[in-house]
């Protein structure tokens, strides 16, 4: 985070190209490293909101960042639940955990009328 800070400070926060560019991409990268902690931890989906207060940022985390990390996070928990199926019948209330986060974000992402930059698709 203080890195990000310091490059938000110095370069993104001039020039709004550089912060939907490459920063963008960076931060969305840190927002599913932030959901994938908290599905882990405490198994469950971070809010924007949540995020943005546990991120250590000094500046707002946009939608499409956080939305971004979190659609990529049923990916990593999509390789979770199929780790988890290696244990046989221990691994099924993960793997029930797992599926019950992927339908959540897809349910919530589903019902936005819009989704903004290129993340509609990630929904295919």
């Amino acid at each position: 985070a203080d890195q990000a800070n310091a490059i938000y400070a110095d370069f993104a926060c001039n020039s709004p190209t550089l912060r939907l560019g490459f920063f963008s991409g960076a931060l969305e990268e840190m927002a599913e490293a932030l959901a994938y902690r908290a599905f882990r931890a405490d198994g469950k989906l971070l809010s924007l909101d949540d995020m943005q207060g546990v991120s250590g940022l000094q500046f707002p985390l946009l939608l499409m960042e956080y939305l971004g990390g979190i659609m990529d996070l049923t990916g990593e928990v999509g390789r979770l639940a199929i780790r988890s199926a290696g244990q046989g019948r221990d691994g099924e209330e993960n793997i029930k955990s797992c599926l019950t986060c992927v339908e959540a974000v897809y349910d919530g992402v589903s019902i936005l009328p819009y989704l903004p930059g290129s993340l509609s698709k990630k929904i295919g």
